[in-house]
């Protein structure tokens, strides 16, 4: 009988070690299918990651292209304005030396006109001195000739 026992507890064994290798099966299978799981989710992430990579990359040439074209920009820009500041100084300068030819013109006509009337004042009271003194003179001799007519 003992050997019946021993044989009865080698069965139930042999049978609970069957059921934990079954469980052991059943958790290697399933550790399988979460370890391909994970590695599908890898490997899209994966993916992503290097699309946004790629994307990144993309819009960081797009930046580095438009700061260029920007900063190209902004040179012709300032050379347009550089250049339209040099053409209007240059018209100021030639504005203001057309302003001081005519304004020294117009003085030195002026100067003329003021030197053409003092002249004429001058002969104005040079004759006006001597019409009083011929008038002077013709009264003199008016009253000389009166006082012989009438005395």
């Amino acid at each position: 009988m003992e050997n019946e026992t021993k044989v009865a507890v080698l069965e139930r064994d042999v049978a609970h070690q069957s059921a934990v290798l079954q469980r052991l099966e059943t958790t290697i299978e399933r550790l399988s299918d979460v370890s391909n799981s994970v590695a599908k989710l890898l490997s899209v992430h994966e993916e992503k990651h290097t699309q946004h990579q790629a994307v990144q990359e993309e819009l960081y040439a797009l930046s580095e292209k438009q700061n260029t074209q920007t900063q190209e920009d902004v040179r012709q820009l300032h050379n347009k304005i550089e250049k339209v500041e040099n053409s209007l100084k240059e018209a100021i300068k030639t504005g203001i030396s057309e302003l001081k030819i005519t304004i020294t013109g117009e003085h030195q006509q002026m100067n003329d006109t003021d030197k053409d009337h003092e002249d004429r004042i001058r002969r104005l009271e040079r004759w006006k001195w001597m019409m009083i003194g011929g008038a002077g003179i013709a009264g003199a001799l008016a009253t000389k000739i009166i006082e012989k007519i009438w005395v």
